[in-house]
């Protein structure tokens, strides 16, 4: 009886025929092969041979060794290395190396899904599945250890924790120490410790402001952002001073207050080492280190050091008295002697005699005074 060839072992319909051909020894593994069990194998056939070979290779990364069973995911690997960025946003011009990566971006320049309740809308259905818990007040995860409940499976995370006592972020936290920082943006190269720190980042080159005001309109690329914004609204002031009582709208008020109390000057100048509360007043003082007058007065010529200065003196020539009094209207050129005057009317004497516990409401005074203590002692 006459054997078959192995050609036709291999036949098959012309319409059932994958277009790669496995014949000419270019096979990618781009389709599954023949297994090296079937009886191709019994008979010896070549082609068969050549097939079973060729799906088992793998493919090989030339720059770290790395290996792969397909073609196509060697080449999409490469991509780390070569820094290749096939897939742009049509939108910022953003570019990416992986597709996933496009698709979670273009989220941001969208917020599809919308609560019913309110009309907030989110990038995924997990944020506004979040979000409708704190409408219906539901509380889905409990905690195993004292049937705590909470909305969102992360927080119920981080509060098993001061069960069990894990401290996962070391890693980032040492990174404050080495200065690593490996999470890299995209667009401009700038890099960061943490990954939540870059994600906040990239909202800096999309002119996208989800977060708008219900009272003025004003929009913000950070949901925080609003939050401050709408307490000049409602007056709001939740940052308390332990030590005086004093409030204050934002917790960067607070902490340049408290440094009223404290002493602490943290910003020190590199020249002379004077210190100062705020890094604003700082960056002013390092300028008296330098001959540099680059702000001119149009009517005088007189130059400046900085600019706050040459707007005082420019008052000089227009007459303008722009700090008014609102108990009894007289007006003043400058804010510090607005804040002098002010005393009068309440009775504030914030300078104190060290000696005798006299005070004050002018600096100048407390000094004069100072010198019939040092002429007493003489």
């Amino acid at each position: 009886e006459e054997k078959p060839q192995p050609s036709e072992l291999h036949s098959q319909p012309e319409d059932n025929r994958d277009s790669a051909d496995v014949s000419d020894g270019n096979w990618e593994g781009s389709i599954e092969a023949p297994s090296c069990s079937d009886s191709v194998r019994i008979n010896k056939d070549p082609v068969a041979d050549k097939v079973c070979q060729e799906s088992k290779k793998l493919h090989s990364c030339s720059e770290c060794g790395k290996t792969f069973k397909l073609k196509w995911d060697l080449l999409r690997h490469r991509r780390i290395h070569t820094g290749e960025k096939p897939y742009s946003c049509s939108v910022c011009n953003a570019s990416f190396t992986w597709k996933h990566i496009l698709v979670q971006h273009m989220r941001t320049h969208k917020t599809p899904f919308s609560c019913s309740v309110c009309g907030q809308s989110f990038k995924s259905r997990s944020h506004l599945t979040v979000h409708m818990g704190g409408h219906t007040g539901k509380k889905p995860h409990s905690c195993s250890f004292c049937e705590a409940t909470f909305k969102n499976k992360f927080t119920l995370t981080e509060h098993i924790r001061t069960h069990t006592g894990e401290k996962p972020y070391s890693s980032e936290h040492m990174r404050t120490h080495s200065g690593e920082k490996p999470h890299r943006c995209s667009i401009c190269d700038k890099a960061f410790t943490l990954k939540t720190s870059l994600i906040k980042h990239v909202k800096v080159h999309s002119e996208e402001r989800p977060f708008r005001c219900s009272v003025c309109n004003a929009a913000f690329k950070y949901k925080s952002n609003l939050t401050k914004h709408a307490r000049s609204h409602t007056g709001e002031k939740p940052f308390c001073c332990s030590l005086c009582g004093q409030s204050f709208s934002y917790s960067s008020y607070l902490i340049v207050h408290m440094r009223g109390h404290t002493g602490e000057k943290p910003f020190s100048c590199s020249v002379c080492d004077k210190a100062f509360t705020l890094k604003t007043n700082l960056i002013k003082h390092v300028k008296v280190h330098s001959e540099e007058r680059p702000f001119r007065c149009s009517v005088c010529d007189a130059a400046f050091k900085c600019k706050s200065n040459l707007t005082k003196h420019a008052r000089s020539h227009t007459g303008e008295k722009p700090f008014s009094c609102s108990v009894c209207e007289q007006s003043f050129r400058y804010s510090s002697n607005l804040t002098i005057h002010m005393r009068g009317h309440t009775g504030e004497k914030p300078f104190s005699c060290s000696v005798c516990e006299a005070t004050f409401n002018r600096k100048l005074r407390l000094m004069r005074h100072m010198r019939t203590h040092t002429r007493q002692s003489c």
